[in-house]
């Protein structure tokens, strides 16, 4: 590629950047993203610590009284449960009976449906 070609593709390409924003959706929203993305890098640049200049800096922890580092206060475990599981982790299940609960209404999961003929 020469220099002639360099600079013909650079002179077209407002165009072509144009036409695509106006066209096609997919480099709009791209381009806003980026657009978006690099006002943010440049808030972050502004202020490395994360302040605004001339804004009111943090208080000190000391005067927000005694309790502000102290944490949460811990709760008791809770009771273990009156009537232990059954099933012991490690334990096989082979020998387990399992009985459906007559109550539940029939699943018809995984089935198809015939519809009725008339």
């Amino acid at each position: 590629m020469s220099l002639e070609d360099l600079v013909i593709r650079l002179r077209t390409m407002p165009a072509a950047i144009a036409l695509a924003f106006r066209h096609d959706p997919i480099f709009r929203y791209a381009a806003l993203g980026i657009l978006v993305s690099g006002l943010f890098l440049i808030g972050r640049l502004a202020g490395p610590d994360g302040t605004v200049p001339g804004a009111a800096p943090p208080p000190n922890p000391t005067a927000l009284g005694p309790t502000y580092d102290a944490g949460p206060v811990p709760s008791a475990a809770p009771a273990p449960p009156a009537e232990p599981p059954r099933i012991a982790p490690g334990r096989s299940l082979d020998g387990v009976r399992v009985v459906p609960d007559a109550t539940a209404p029939a699943d018809h999961f995984g089935r198809a449906s015939v519809p009725e003929r008339p």
